[in-house]
């Protein structure tokens, strides 16, 4: 979208670069979150048999 003020347009035109990466970044997210939660769920099943030894792999990988 271009305005008639030229200083209005120097900033969109800046933006555009850094709106595109926000853009990739978030949709990245959601393709990570969406197409992954496969992986997950055998470890919420994993936690409701062995719930101590589910804490401690958590603990383990991501602490």
């Amino acid at each position: 979208m271009k305005s008639e003020n030229p200083p209005i347009n120097q900033i969109l035109d800046t933006y555009k670069p850094i709106w595109s990466i926000s853009h990739a970044i978030s949709l990245m997210g959601w393709d990570f979150e969406t197409y992954t939660l496969g992986t997950f769920i055998y470890p919420i099943y994993y936690s409701c048999k062995q719930p101590a030894k589910f804490m401690n792999r958590l603990n383990y990988k991501y602490l």
